[in-house]
């Protein structure tokens, strides 16, 4: 089989977004959302496109890009720290770097998955409800005071309405 770096982050953030709506291991979700989002952005600074934490207004990128791996370090490296605690995981952060990743995918391939596009616009409906658009934003309103096994569960919810919709099936992706 050969895989493309494309398709590899394809497949993490499908897998991840399937992951977070049924309500699966945030950390399994985490390290996906990592993984995709480090691929992405150095594949959008090898072809010359701002990755999406670039466009970011932080004045030490260095300590941003630190920020948004900071899990993912912690759960796959043992180097220095065997014995360390996390304490403040907040499996929320995930969506955060899941939705970069997504931002920086689209800007390298023309189309994304549905689960892609879905996330997307759960994402901005969940994290800043002034921003969704007209467009399905029906089936999002209140997001951002539910519950989060509710929000979670309107996104499943949202992914397999969407997938029964031509204008979803017949995008690109």
């Amino acid at each position: 089989m050969s895989l493309t770096k494309l398709d590899i982050v394809e497949r993490e953030i499908v897998a991840a977004v399937r992951l977070l709506f049924d309500g699966g291991d945030p950390i399994a979700v985490c390290l996906l959302a990592s993984d995709a989002r480090d691929i992405t952005s150095r594949l959008c600074e090898q072809r010359n496109i701002r990755p999406l934490l670039d466009l970011h207004p932080h004045p030490n990128k260095a300590d941003l890009y630190k920020i948004a791996n900071r899990y993912s370090n912690f759960f796959k490296h043992a180097r220095d720290d065997a014995d360390a605690v996390l304490d403040d995981f907040d499996e929320r952060e995930a969506h955060a770097v899941l939705f970069i990743a997504v931002n920086d995918f689209r800007r390298l391939r023309d189309g994304m998955p549905i689960e892609a596009r879905i996330f997307g616009m759960w994402f901005v409906a969940w994290f800043d409800p002034s921003q969704h658009g007209k467009e399905f934003a029906d089936r999002l309103v209140g997001i951002e005071t539910m519950p989060r096994p509710k929000q979670l569960a309107l996104g499943k919810s949202f992914l397999e309405w969407a997938r029964e919709q031509p204008e979803f099936r017949e995008a690109p992706y």
